[in-house]
């Protein structure tokens, strides 16, 4: 079973793209709290499809918890006569964690996370 279900925060403000097919997509980075570790993250590179992009773009922001189910799509390219290998988490669906309030001035970048190193 491919799936993966990550808990992290917006690297970036998501920007809503078309496909060539006028489907909409968001690429995004998702920075996830290494447990055990005060300030280190592994980053995620995800995408998500349709309807679902409509909503993140419009809904999340940079700096906003979110919570994601999705699959790990693999690939692989040549670049220079070298085969390069990627993967990224194609978001099945998603929920926003962080309530955007219109007086809220700025997210807050680094959430307390004390609770990871207990």
């Amino acid at each position: 079973m491919n799936q993966i279900n990550l808990i992290g925060f917006m690297a970036y403000e998501p920007k809503i793209q078309m496909s060539k097919s006028q489907n909409p997509y968001v690429r995004f980075i998702l920075s996830v709290p290494i447990i055990g570790k005060k300030k280190e993250y592994d980053f995620f590179s995800c995408i998500v499809y349709g309807k679902s992009a409509e909503a993140l773009a419009s809904y999340v922001k940079k700096g906003n918890k979110l919570a994601l189910t999705g699959y790990v799509k693999t690939g692989k390219y040549e670049k220079n006569g070298e085969t390069l290998h990627t993967f990224s988490v194609q978001v099945r669906s998603f929920y926003t964690m962080s309530y955007n309030s219109e007086n809220e001035t700025e997210p807050n970048p680094e959430p307390e996370l004390d609770f990871l190193y207990e």
